[in-house]
C-alpha cells in the first residue's frame, strides 16, 4: 500500500514482513495446540489492548506471521486456537467468477475451516500464504496478503493479492472475508480513501 494510499485509511497501519516461516511448531505453538485455553486468555488481553500499543502491534504481527506459517507447512492445527468455535469464512470470489472449484463460499466452524484449509491445498501446488500488512481497526482487522501456488491438475500460475476483512471477538477471530480486490474489501471494513 503506498503512504499516500495509508493516510487515508484509518486504524494503526503494521508491516508484517512474513517470510517462509518455521518448518516445524515453534514452542509457543506446541504450547498453544495443547492448552487452547491459555490461547482465549492471552487473546482476552490482547483484546483490552489499545491498536495502538506496541504490543498489540507486535503480538498482531507475529501472529499473522504465525498464522502465515502454519498455513505453507499445512499444519491447519497450530490455527484452529485463534478462531472462535464459531467462526465464519467467506472465501474470495476468483477472478472469473464464482469460487474455486470443489468449495462452497461460506464455512462455519473451526472443522469447516480446517477442511477448507485441506481442500484449498488439495488442488495447488506450491500454495504459499504471505501476510503483507495489518491494519488494527480495534475489532477489525484489515489484512494485505499474497498467495502464490500452481493448479495441480491445470497448471495455472496463481500470483494474486487478497485482501481480508477479519473481525474479532475477545481477540478471538469470528469472521474472516476475503477479497480478491482492494476497493471492495476497504468498503467491506468500512474503511474508505
Amino acid at each position: 500500500m503506498s503512504q499516500e494510499n495509508a493516510e487515508k485509511v484509518a486504524g494503526v497501519r503494521t508491516p508484517v514482513g512474513s517470510s517462509a516461516g518455521p518448518t516445524q511448531r515453534t514452542l509457543d505453538e506446541r504450547v498453544f495446540v495443547r492448552f487452547p485455553a491459555l490461547v482465549r486468555a492471552l487473546l482476552g488481553v490482547y483484546a483490552r489492548l489499545p491498536p495502538g500499543s506496541r504490543m498489540r502491534r507486535a503480538f498482531t504481527a507475529r501472529s499473522l506471521r504465525r498464522f502465515a506459517a502454519a498455513f505453507n507447512r499445512r499444519d491447519f492445527d497450530a490455527l484452529l486456537p485463534f478462531l472462535h468455535p464459531q467462526v465464519k469464512f467467506e472465501g474470495a470470489e476468483s477472478l472469473v467468477g464464482g469460487y474455486f472449484p470443489d468449495l462452497p463460499k461460506v464455512h462455519y466452524g473451526r472443522e469447516e475451516y480446517r477442511r477448507m484449509c485441506e481442500t484449498l491445498v488439495e488442488g495447488w501446488d506450491n500454495l504459499t500464504f504471505r501476510s503483507d500488512e495489518v491494519i488494527d481497526l480495534g475489532d477489525r482487522l484489515f489484512g494485505i496478503s499474497h498467495v502464490t501456488g500452481h493448479g495441480r491438475l491445470s497448471g495455472i500460475a496463481l500470483d494474486i493479492d487478497l485482501f481480508q476483512v477479519v473481525t474479532l471477538r475477545s481477540g478471538m477471530i469470528v469472521h474472516q472475508r476475503d477479497f480478491g480486490e482492494r476497493d471492495k474489501a476497504l468498503e467491506a471494513a468500512g474503511l474508505s480513501e
